[in-house]
């Protein structure tokens, strides 16, 4: 064991002897403490033991109630320290590859998001499992319609948002017992930000870019599929708020209108001006060949005076000729 989990495990051992926590709570802070990674593990230690004994409502501890401040105070470690630490461990990490078909989304919510529960603003019921079903749905549907690289972590946080944002509308199909004042009442659409605090996510600002591009795709290639559907008035809504008050509509005439889109690819590519046609060189001659195969002059292969037509004019030509005439009969006898 190396220092540094050394001196992790001694503050634990000070935190849950202070506090008073369980032997339960004791185990599972020190499997929490050993999985973390970290240059001040004495602060992961901190804050591993303040996450377990938060999360499961310690009597020990006040029901939940013990602070940052109260740790940091009795395990000696600064706040800001401290902090960091916890704010990592909340940070889940997302480990699954960057591209590739998102076969069972119920598996990997529960990954990504362990505290994913969701209330229908409606009636109030639990609809956590209308939500997934919904979004699975809309995972496929995507799937069908784009070719790019994805990564499934965010595709099934934006479909599970897509989801929700359809249930803020009223459905007959769901609602139909709901109070008559709620079905006239406008249910403002929610926010990715008040989604994740819904179901507890806690991300950075990069991966809240990250989750509203794939949301701004899927609402996208939607747009396009309720372009086909005639018989729906959109009101000429934008498409962040028109997909999910037709998501239901979109998903029940996909077959409809993903045969439509198909039938106007087609046509377009019909009705395209040809390709230019490729220029084919000509068959060279006989002497063409000859001209090309030809192997090239050197130097050594041109009498002096035939370069000398090439390498200077002929007034250059003219003198210099007259030069070596000159120099040729002086230098006889």
């Amino acid at each position: 064991m190396s220092k540094g989990r050394k001196k992790g495990k001694q503050v634990i051992d000070v935190l849950t002897s202070h506090f008073l926590t369980s032997p339960i709570l004791k185990k599972e802070i020190a499997s929490q403490f050993a999985k973390m990674k970290s240059r001040n593990l004495e602060a992961s230690a901190a804050a591993a033991f303040l996450l377990v004994v938060r999360n499961h409502h310690s009597e020990d501890s006040s029901r939940g109630v013990l602070t940052l401040r109260q740790v940091a105070s009795v395990a000696g470690l600064p706040l800001s320290s401290i902090g960091k630490a916890l704010k990592q461990l909340e940070t889940p990490v997302m480990d699954v590859p960057s591209s590739g078909s998102i076969s069972n989304i119920q598996s990997l919510i529960k990954t990504i998001l362990p505290q994913f529960e969701l209330f229908d603003p409606f009636t109030g019921e639990d609809i956590t499992r209308r939500v997934v079903k919904l979004a699975q749905s809309v995972v496929e549907l995507y799937e069908l319609r784009t070719k790019k690289s994805k990564d499934p972590n965010f595709v099934a946080i934006a479909a599970c948002f897509v989801a929700w944002q359809s249930c803020c509308f009223y459905q007959r199909r769901y609602h139909e017992n709901a109070p008559p004042e709620s079905k006239n009442k406008p249910v403002k659409t929610t926010t990715l930000e008040n989604f994740c605090s819904l179901v507890q996510f806690n991300a950075d600002k990069n991966w809240h870019r990250m989750i509203r591009s794939y949301v701004t795709q899927i609402h996208n290639e939607f747009g396009q599929l309720l372009e086909k559907m005639p018989w729906i008035n959109t009101l000429k809504q934008p498409i962040h708020k028109a997909v999910p008050k037709f998501l239901h509509e979109i998903l029940e005439f996909q077959g409809h209108c993903l045969e439509v889109l198909s039938k106007e690819d087609e046509l377009r590519r019909k009705l395209a001006p040809p390709d230019t046609p490729v220029s084919i060189p000509k068959k060279l001659t006989l002497e063409e060949e000859a001209a090309l195969n030809r192997p090239e002059l050197s130097e050594k292969d041109l009498p002096e005076d035939e370069m000398s037509n090439y390498i200077r004019s002929p007034k250059e030509v003219a003198v210099l000729t007259r030069w070596m005439n000159e120099t040729k009969s002086k230098s006889s006898p």
